[in-house]
């Protein structure tokens, strides 16, 4: 056997021919290049984050999620500016934390969240009036590299001192199945007595599963009578989010049911029958599970429901 052909047979010998080859022709294996976020496979939602209302500060949650059909990265930070309304710029001054450049990978499919706090109702010395600014009714985001915009709605809000608004690094959330109604359990049970003619009922989605789900949006409600019968049920609910509820996890949501008639309501007698069971159907065709309504009554204003988002509660 020649010398040769038993270092041809060596593997590591082999790799190295070939590296030399590739340079001797000017070609350099190149890595796999990652393909920005466009502005089009992206969608976004800027939403009151439930119960972090104190103290003159409020928290909202920036998701943007990859509705294209292939992964992508957002290198950078979006340059983020307050909508009023028909779109008009407001006065935004935002501040990322902490600084620098970093890259968000998303598969299809994935989401990343941003966490923002600001004040609604504290007016800067220097502010016309001593008022806050108009009402912002949407966010817009100006992605990096001429990447386009996107504009997310928001839950209405004042943003006072001149717009200003502290945002937390986009992080990617780890790829998750959306929740199933058989892996749920479900509750409805008012937070207390009624007051001031209103009554909060809290739901309760308990993980029964081994495995994390995620609830991609507000799921519909409808209230039964005990025949099972519908009962007009009106649901207002905020610019939801994405919400991930670990094995063993509940997800509250909070209902602000009415006791007192509104108008043109009978003065006379029930508003509606007395509701009994609450339907919750989960996004995603993820279907729908039945509850009682613990206490059951009878609600007003025909039959609505002002509901929080989901926020962890044990």
């Amino acid at each position: 056997m020649s010398a040769t052909r038993s270092c041809l047979r060596h593997p590591l010998i082999l790799a190295a021919l070939a590296a030399a080859s590739l340079l001797l022709i000017g070609v350099v294996p190149a890595r796999a290049a990652a393909t920005p976020c466009a502005s089009r496979q992206l969608a976004a939602t800027f939403s009151l984050t439930p119960g972090s209302q104190g103290a003159g500060q409020v928290g909202y949650t920036l998701t943007i999620t990859n509705s294209g059909p292939g992964g992508c990265t957002l290198a950078g930070t979006p340059a983020l500016r307050l909508l009023g309304v028909h779109g008009r710029g407001l006065p935004s001054s935002v501040r990322t934390y902490p600084g620098g450049a970093y890259v968000v990978a998303l598969a299809a499919g994935q989401w990343a969240q941003a966490a923002a706090t600001f004040t609604p109702d504290i007016a800067a010395a220097n502010e016309p009036g001593n008022r806050c600014e108009p009402v912002a009714q949407a966010l817009r985001l100006s992605l990096p590299d001429a990447a386009g915009a996107l504009v997310a709605p928001m839950d209405p809000t004042m943003v006072c001192q001149h717009g200003r608004m502290a945002i937390s690094r986009l992080k990617a959330v780890p790829r998750t199945a959306p929740c199933r109604a058989g892996s749920l359990a479900g509750a409805f049970t008012a937070v207390g007595p009624p007051y001031a003619g209103g009554v909060i009922y809290a739901l309760t989605l308990t993980n029964r599963g081994a495995l994390a789900c995620v609830v991609q949006g507000t799921p519909r409600l409808a209230l039964l009578s005990a025949a099972g019968h519908a009962i007009p049920t009106r649901v207002q609910a905020p610019v939801s989010y994405p919400y991930v509820i670990a094995p063993g996890r509940r997800a509250t949501l909070d209902a602000n049911a009415f006791t007192a008639r509104g108008a043109g309501e009978p003065s006379n007698g029930a508003c509606e029958p007395v509701a009994r069971y609450l339907v919750v159907s989960l996004p995603e065709a993820g279907g729908s599970l039945r509850t009682a309504v613990s206490p059951a009554r009878s609600l007003c204003h025909r039959g609505l429901l002002a509901v929080s988002g989901l926020f962890l509660n044990g």
